[in-house]
């Protein structure tokens, strides 16, 4: 796999992750 391709889903999962992180602290 490229290293742009894995950066790529490098930076979806951060933002899924802060995502996830701010509904916690919303609930």
């Amino acid at each position: 796999m490229p290293l742009d391709v894995v950066a790529g889903i490098d930076k979806e999962n951060q933002v899924r992750i802060e995502i996830t992180i701010n509904g916690l602290y919303k609930s």
